[in-house]
């Protein structure tokens, strides 16, 4: 499945509830977005001016437009060079939040090298927030090819919080499962089904009796154990 800026959600709707009442001039800055990357879409190219504007709401205070611009941007990167070195720009700007809206654009992995540029810069971000989410991005579309990377980035990682999110991307990634020992002895089972994840508790005599395997194929179906 490809995604185009038409694809995404037409801001009228929401622009016009949530932001025109109060914030109008973020309205007037969500629509021009929109108009920039329609006719960038049409035209198969973007100016160096459109390009400013996009970047410039791509790292406004406001979360809705900035969040709406780079999805914008994330799209245009499909098919426009330019676009795409801007949200890899934008993935290791000094901002967390811009960052994580960056990376949070990645909705599709059909531009591998779009994909794997912006997850990069993600990694190697120096909020760990966006480093996490870069771990996530890779384990939710089954990057296998940026195993190594995510294995780099685990390397280097200072951060025990984000250490272990990366280790469960990792290991989602490669086993599809992962299980963990909570302190009062109790495991918890976490399986990847498509880009999203089935979770369950188990007491360790039932986890013993069921074995991971039972336990993956009924949580993939959707059913408690």
């Amino acid at each position: 499945m490809e995604l185009d800026v038409r694809s995404l959600q037409a801001p009228n709707g929401w622009v016009e509830r949530d932001l025109r009442p109060r914030f109008p001039d973020l309205a007037e800055r969500a629509l021009e977005a929109y108009e920039i990357g329609t006719r960038c879409e049409d035209t198969g190219s973007i100016s160096v001016e459109e390009l400013a504007r996009l970047e410039g709401f791509c790292a406004d205070r406001s979360s809705m437009l900035r969040d709406w611009a780079t999805q914008v941007v994330g799209a245009l990167g499909r098919i426009i060079p330019a676009a795409a070195e801007l949200l890899q720009k934008l993935a290791g700007h000094g901002r967390a939040e811009v960052g994580i809206s960056a990376v949070g654009a990645l909705h599709f992995s059909d531009n591998l090298e779009l994909f794997a540029s912006v997850v990069s810069s993600g990694l190697r971000h120096k909020s760990h927030k966006v480093r996490i989410l870069a771990a996530c991005k890779i384990q939710t579309f089954g990057m296998r090819n940026l195993v190594g990377q995510l294995q780099d980035a685990i390397g280097r990682e200072t951060n025990a919080e984000a250490r272990g999110s990366l280790e469960s991307s990792l290991r989602l990634l490669l086993d599809g499962y992962l299980v963990k020992q909570l302190e009062n002895g109790e495991v918890y089972v976490t399986v990847s089904v498509g880009k999203a994840f089935r979770s369950q508790l188990f007491s360790p005599e039932e986890f013993r009796q069921l074995g991971i395997e039972a336990i993956q194929e009924s949580l993939r179906l959707g059913a408690n154990v």
